[in-house]
C-alpha cells in the first residue's frame, strides 16, 4: 500500500551557508602612497660656476689629420 512513504524528505539543507566569507582581501591596498611628494617646489638649483670654455660648442668639427 505505501512502498516508499518517505523518498527524500530533505535532500539538501544547507548547501552553501558561507559561499564568500571574505568579500574584500584586499581593504587597504595603498593608504598613503605619496605622503610627501615635494615639500618646496620652488627651491632653487644649485648653480655650478661654469668656465666660457665649458660651454663653448664648435660650429664644426676639428679638421681630420
Amino acid at each position: 500500500p505505501n512502498p516508499n512513504p518517505n523518498p527524500n524528505p530533505n535532500p539538501n539543507p544547507n548547501p552553501n551557508p558561507n559561499p564568500n566569507p571574505n568579500p574584500n582581501p584586499n581593504p587597504n591596498p595603498n593608504p598613503n602612497p605619496n605622503p610627501n611628494p615635494n615639500p618646496n617646489p620652488n627651491l632653487p638649483l644649485p648653480v655650478l660656476p661654469l668656465s666660457a670654455t665649458a660651454l663653448h660648442l664648435p660650429c664644426a668639427p676639428p679638421p681630420a689629420d
